[in-house]
């Protein structure tokens, strides 16, 4: 059913039982989670879709999440997805509610916990446009999203915008619902911790070294006693803060190529991870012994990733 390059995935539609893709052509493949039928094809945005997140309802409503997709069309869509039982395979009952607009370039999007209102909220990232030799008008925005009397659209209201407080373009945004912090990852090498309310930074976790490389894609994994932060990076490494402590302790881990996506794994609270790289592997990450790889296979991605570092590091022979 994919047309194209899979650019990125959004479980997490436990309610409606259904996961959703997007891709290079621009479209939003929503799947059914048990036999993965296609359900859905989301037609609307101008270029690839590059971000993908779910809105929870307000506690206690008995609302289904919304699906937000980000693109390199600069907008946001906010998607109202019928549960995978609803009826038959088919685009009926799949509605875009309404698109945000008004981005500077890629958006990235992670959907937040409804406020004290009862309105829904997400926040959006853009990664700037070029100007003078560098890339400024990066920017984080909150919104507050308000579903009509009908229940066909939304009406959204920018809470707060904060601009150009990374030296580089946005590349990733998530959210961490134990810290109720959003997280914000970027060319110049940082993840910045931010105020959900606000978006306003808090705190900033830095690669280590001076030569900092590009942040490609960022998530947070682990309960309050385990909490860690993962990037992805072009160099081909994923760097992973534990933020459960003061130490703020670092480690890196080194890819046979660019790490594209990294993305947390299992239930709520688990500290493991997997990453996308560019050799075509998909591997997951975990503090658990009892599940590690066998020795053989560490011993084979350890040498695949210092061969694949020594290669870009003395270029083609």
């Amino acid at each position: 059913v994919r047309t194209d390059t899979l650019l990125t995935l959004a479980g997490g539609g436990d309610p409606l039982g259904v996961y959703a893709t997007g891709c290079r052509d621009g479209i939003v493949r929503v799947m059914d989670a048990s036999t993965h039928e296609l359900r859905h094809s989301l037609e609307g945005h101008a270029n690839a879709v590059t971000s993908l997140s779910w809105i929870p309802p307000a506690a206690g409503t008995g609302g289904a999440p919304w699906l937000v997709s980000g693109s390199w069309d600069g907008t946001a869509r906010v998607w109202r997805i019928p549960p995978a039982a609803a009826a038959s395979p088919s685009d009926a009952g799949a509605l875009c509610m309404g698109t945000i607009g008004g981005h500077e370039n890629t958006v990235s999007v992670a959907g937040l916990p409804a406020g004290a209102d009862g309105s829904r909220r997400v926040v959006t990232t853009s990664a700037g446009v070029a100007s003078g030799g560098g890339i400024t008008g990066h920017a984080v925005r909150v919104w507050r999203l308000t579903e009509c009397p009908d229940g066909t659209s939304v009406k959204h209201e920018l809470s707060n915008k904060v601009s150009d407080d990374h030296d580089g373009p946005i590349r990733d945004v998530a959210y961490d619902p134990d810290t109720d912090s959003v997280y914000t990852c970027s060319n110049d090498g940082t993840v910045r911790v931010r105020s959900a309310e606000t978006g306003d930074s808090v705190a900033t976790l830095a690669c280590p070294g001076s030569d900092r490389p590009m942040l490609l894609s960022v998530c947070v994994v682990g309960g309050p006693k385990s909490k860690a932060v993962a990037a992805g990076t072009e160099d081909g490494n994923v760097v992973v803060w534990d933020v459960s402590g003061a130490g703020r302790a670092v480690q890196t881990l080194g890819h046979p190529g660019c790490v594209w996506r990294v993305s947390p794994v299992g239930p709520s609270g688990c500290p493991d991870f997997i990453s996308a790289c560019h050799d075509g592997h998909i591997r997951i990450f975990t503090r658990d012994p009892s599940r590690f790889a066998s020795s053989e296979a560490i011993a084979s991605f350890e040498k695949a990733a210092a061969e694949s570092k020594a290669s870009r590091s003395t270029g083609p022979s």
